[in-house]
């Protein structure tokens, strides 16, 4: 049978070719049904069938004949036709005002033959940036690009464009229309901090390490100035696994998150019991009146002395008891 446009419509094929080959060379031809159907006699063994039909791929595949038993195989023949799309369809964009945004599309053929195209377009907001033309090979997708111009559009509103693709697919309506759908928002700023443990406890004299999470909330790349406050103890602060203790975290990507550490030195004079309080506060380099900040609170340990009796002094005493 034929699998048909975009290996996606199967049907029977009347005009096939069906050729069967022996483990002893010799190759028959089997007649075809005019429902599309076929049967042969054949020795034991091995055996290689031929399949082709105009239009279509040649298909060759092997079986194996057991002695007094049947096999049955369906053979399904690709369509020699290509079979394009524009992915993705339709194309939703949110877009940042007054920028330029990219946006990638894929020319897709998922046909037996190569699919030619062209891209145009006649909108003010939107253009190719991308290639504007090709030829996607047989079962792969090429990639092109447009660029939206938010400049001018209103805050709020969906704005749409269509893109036209003429092709060579003479199965689909020529041209395609891509519909692009732009939503302009406004920039928003913001941050987020995480301390999965606020609270810890050391030993007076070593180093206390708390692992922080600082998330960018906002829809655009941003910095964030990072200051701590309100402790008596030496505390520093760093990206995780660096050395160097910045003003600052990022640039950080819309939603992205970087690891901070804090680190509180207790000093070695301290009492027992005794506490600091440190609070980190992190502010958008873009937008002064976003910030997150943490309070984290360090608590120095008791020390704990036990005396030490030496073994020979305790036997000693244990024989006097005696």
């Amino acid at each position: 049978y034929s699998l048909g446009y975009c290996d996606g419509r199967p049907s029977p094929l009347s005009d096939a070719q069906i050729w069967l080959t022996r483990a002893d060379g010799v190759t028959l031809r089997v007649a075809q049904r005019g429902d599309g159907l076929w049967s042969a006699w054949s020795l034991p063994g091995p055996l290689t069938v031929t399949v082709s039909a105009p239009n279509h791929i040649t298909q060759t595949l092997t079986a194996t004949i057991a002695a007094g038993q049947g096999t049955n195989h369906d053979v399904g023949l690709r369509w020699l036709g290509n079979c394009g799309s524009v992915s993705p369809s339709p194309l939703n964009v949110t877009v940042l005002t007054d920028t330029l945004t990219t946006t990638p599309i894929r020319l897709v053929n998922q046909g037996a033959l190569s699919w030619t195209w062209r891209l145009s377009e006649t909108s003010s907001w939107l253009s190719i940036s991308g290639p504007a033309s090709g030829a996607t090979a047989p079962d792969s997708s090429l990639s092109s690009q447009l660029t939206i111009n938010s400049a001018g559009m209103a805050v709020g509103a969906t704005h749409d464009a269509l893109v036209s693709v003429s092709h060579d697919d003479d199965q689909q309506p020529n041209p395609l229309t891509l519909l692009v759908r732009a939503t302009v928002v406004a920039r928003s700023y913001g941050v987020a901090v995480e301390a999965p443990l606020a609270a810890r406890s050391g030993v007076p004299g070593a180093p206390v390490t708390y692992t922080l999470r600082v998330t960018n909330t906002g829809n655009v790349t941003d910095t964030f100035t990072l200051s701590t406050s309100g402790n008596a103890w030496a505390t520093a602060v760093r990206p995780a696994q660096a050395r160097v203790a910045p003003s600052s975290v990022g640039p950080l990507a819309a939603s992205a998150s970087a690891e901070v550490e804090v680190i509180v030195n207790i000093p070695p004079s301290v009492v027992g019991g005794a506490s600091d309080t440190a609070t980190l506060t992190l502010v958008s380099q873009s937008d002064s009146a976003k910030s997150a900040s943490v309070t984290l609170t360090t608590t120095a340990l008791h020390r704990l002395y036990l005396p030490l009796v030496p073994r020979v002094l305790e036997a000693a005493f244990m024989r006097e008891m005696r």
